[in-house]
């Protein structure tokens, strides 16, 4: 919490006064305490240069061509998701197809949007011809829109802004709300969402399931002395992840591994049976596939995952997800399970 305040407050700050001066960020997520093994490559830094354009765009000098932020300002609409309300712009340069990806609060009426970008001094943006103006010109992005971008010596290229609705219960800001009150982070410890892109992509690749960390452990022996939450680096995983993500109106230091019955409340599949507490079964007999919704919770790990459930003193409950879904238990300090976190915000 105390790092994300640090980088967004000054932003409004600036908002202002004019004679503000915003350090660079681009080493913002290479210094968060995720565990990674590769560097993000523009997620949280994009989403910050968003927020930036939309409170005070001269606070930051243009660093190359092209459109270096892009963003909707939907705070007053959805002032609790996206970051403050503001949903920030996943921007990939790919000539001759770049793409800006915005993802967007369920709901979000797409036919008048009035986008705020940050693009170098002397250069323009335009659709079908007519001049841009950061947080001012309106277009209908129910469909994809097809920006222009010119440089100051005149050359050109195009980018493809496609604003997405997420789905009823994702609250684009990394984090998932359910009716129960169960509030989950959409991607696995490790993993580092991106805003925009609105997944869990920002670190890592397909072949190390994008960063997500399969070595942390619920205790460093099988017996009873982490229980309940676990020993330090189990509990402070969570914490860290509440910190990056910095969901609002929930206390600090509250998300925790889910229990089994919250955990597998995840389980999507046809013919689910939750099967024993403090058992073995198969969730979900006879499938093949992915075993969660993958649009709310992207990249997960084909494999187990830890719950909060204390089975023994020397077990935890774990469940699976792909495949059959198998759920049983597993001693404490075992490891090659993945992590994801949860609070129930009417707890």
């Amino acid at each position: 919490m105390r790092r994300i305040l640090r980088t967004i407050l000054p932003l409004f700050v600036c908002g202002f006064f004019v004679n503000c001066f915003l350090n660079p960020l681009s080493k913002l997520v290479t210094d968060t305490v995720f565990p990674t093994k590769e560097d993000c490559q523009n997620c949280e830094e994009q989403l910050l240069l968003a927020v930036s354009a939309v409170s005070h765009p001269s606070v930051l000098q243009p660093r190359a061509d092209g459109i270096q932020a892009f963003a909707l300002n939907l705070s007053m609409s959805f002032p609790f998701y996206c970051i403050v309300g503001i949903c920030a712009g996943g921007i990939t340069e790919n000539q001759p197809t770049s793409t800006v990806s915005v993802a967007v609060p369920n709901g979000t009426d797409l036919t008048a949007l009035k986008p705020n970008f940050l693009i170098p001094e002397n250069s323009k943006l335009e659709v079908n011809g007519e001049s841009q103006i950061s947080g001012t010109s309106v277009q209908n992005f129910t469909s994809p829109v097809i920006y222009k971008f010119t440089d100051s010596k005149g050359e050109s290229q195009s980018y493809t802004v496609t604003v997405s609705p997420a789905p009823p219960e994702d609250r684009v800001n990394g984090t998932v709300l359910f009716p129960t009150g169960d509030l989950w982070t959409k991607c696995s410890y490790g993993q580092v969402w991106r805003p925009g892109f609105n997944d869990c992509k920002g670190k890592g690749n397909e072949n190390d399931n994008y960063g997500a960390n399969t070595d942390i452990v619920f205790c460093d022996t099988a017996d009873a002395s982490c229980d309940i939450y676990g020993n330090f680096a189990f509990q402070n995983a969570c914490f860290e992840m509440q910190e990056i993500l910095s969901p609002p109106n929930i206390p600090m230091n509250v998300l925790r591994a889910g229990d089994f019955n919250r955990l597998s409340a995840l389980v999507l599949c046809n013919g689910f049976s939750k099967g024993p507490s403090c058992g073995t079964a198969d969730q979900c007999l006879g499938n093949s596939g992915t075993t969660v919704n993958e649009s709310l919770f992207p990249q997960t790990v084909n494999g187990y995952y830890w719950t909060s459930s204390i089975c023994s003193v020397l077990n935890m409950q774990v469940i699976q997800f792909g495949g059959l879904s198998n759920t049983t238990v597993q001693v404490k300090n075992g490891k090659g399970k993945a992590l994801r976190c949860t609070y129930n915000i009417f707890s």
